[in-house]
Order: structure tokens, then sequence, then C-alpha cells
């Protein structure tokens, strides 16, 4: 089974600075958590 997400964070709840963004999958079956294989950099001056 496919799934996807999409989520948009708004640029002016964020502090100024460098973030690096990672997301988790959660399998409730088995009560665990996947760290996803991508993050995203985020650059705010």
């Amino acid at each position: 089974m496919n799934a996807a997400w999409e989520q948009t964070i708004a640029g002016k709840l964020l502090p100024k600075g460098k973030w690096k963004i990672s997301a988790w999958a959660f399998d409730a079956k088995v009560g665990k958590a996947y760290k996803l294989d991508r993050n995203h950099l985020i650059s705010k001056n």
C-alpha cells in the first residue's frame, strides 16, 4: 500500500535561522515509528 501526505508551514511562524525538517511514519499496528529518508533544509533570514 502506498500513502502520501503534504504539509505547508507558514514561513512567518519560523524564527530566523537554518532549519532541518524531518518526517516520520508511524505503524499503528506494531506501535513503531520510522524516520523517512529525506530531510528538507530551510533558511530564513
